[in-house]
């Protein structure tokens, strides 16, 4: 049956049962507490939004995409996961304190993302016939395959790097 959630962006946003696996997990839950623009709520009082806010809409925003390409229904729920989970790797502060994670951990939070998904969702997506690992690769933009399909030609090309930078640059 799945949920809609209200967004302040894109209104109401339809959350398969699938989906809400991932985001009742707490590992999800706890970006409720990581803001999406770290310190800069302190200048801009109203730049408070979450990852999780953010992830939510990404996750939308890539299905939105997805079906205007015309991919299969299997190809848009692994987009959308991956569009859910794509910022499962920051911690506080998010890209402030990526060169600290860099330099100490010796990995950025797309590869800490992999490592997330890889301990605190694996199972979850296995239960609902999603590939962990390929999840992971779709997020550090190493899929070749689905890369492919979205980036065809003509007008769907356009909307295809709209898509891919969705994933793997907000």
């Amino acid at each position: 049956m799945g949920k809609y959630i209200r967004d302040p962006i894109h209104g109401l946003i339809y959350i398969d049962n699938d989906e809400l696996k991932i985001v009742d997990n707490p590992y999800f839950q706890r970006l409720r507490k990581i803001k999406q623009l770290a310190h800069t709520y302190l200048v801009f009082p109203s730049a408070v939004h979450t990852r999780f806010e953010h992830s939510l809409g990404v996750c939308y925003l890539c299905g939105e995409f997805a079906k205007r390409l015309n991919l299969e229904e299997d190809e848009i729920k692994e987009i959308r996961i991956a569009g859910l989970l794509h910022d499962i790797g920051h911690g506080p502060f998010g890209h402030t304190l990526e060169e600290i994670l860099i330099e100490y951990k010796g990995i950025n939070h797309e590869e800490k993302g992999g490592e997330i998904i890889k301990e605190y969702f694996s199972d979850i997506l296995s239960e609902i016939g999603i590939d962990p690992i390929r999840i992971g690769k779709i997020i550090k933009g190493e899929i070749k395959d689905i890369v492919a399909r979205i980036l065809g030609g003509g007008e769907e090309r356009e909307l295809g790097l709209v898509l891919m930078q969705i994933i793997w640059i907000i």
